[in-house]
């Protein structure tokens, strides 16, 4: 039987919370000039956030997913996509890699 781990997301953030974290990466005087519009793109955000539009761009996962039409982010494929490569890539025997040792000093 599998045994559901839980608790390990944390609490969402109430519309206060959320305002208060978003305006900690704009507090540099240089944004004060942009201040409206920062605020329209908090209100953006913030509709982001509560209706869980965690992938924005997505498309059909395709042939190789049992389920083919289901709408995937774009993001994460292309992340698979580079570490199934990467992992080919190791596999392989003729594949060379470089030995930390064989590194000029400073690189490792």
């Amino acid at each position: 039987m599998i045994k559901l781990r839980i608790g390990q997301v944390p609490p969402a953030l109430n519309r206060e919370q959320f305002a208060s974290q978003f305006a900690l990466s704009y507090i540099a005087p240089a944004f004060d000039k942009a201040r409206d519009a920062l605020a329209k793109i908090e209100v953006i955000a913030w509709h982001n956030y509560v209706d869980g539009n965690k992938a924005p761009i997505t498309q059909k996962a395709g042939a190789e997913f049992f389920n083919h039409k289901y709408d995937i982010s774009v993001e994460w494929l292309e992340t698979r996509n580079r570490l199934v490569a990467a992992e080919v890539k190791q596999k392989n025997p003729k594949t060379k890699i470089p030995c930390a040792a064989n590194l000029p000093l400073g690189r490792q």
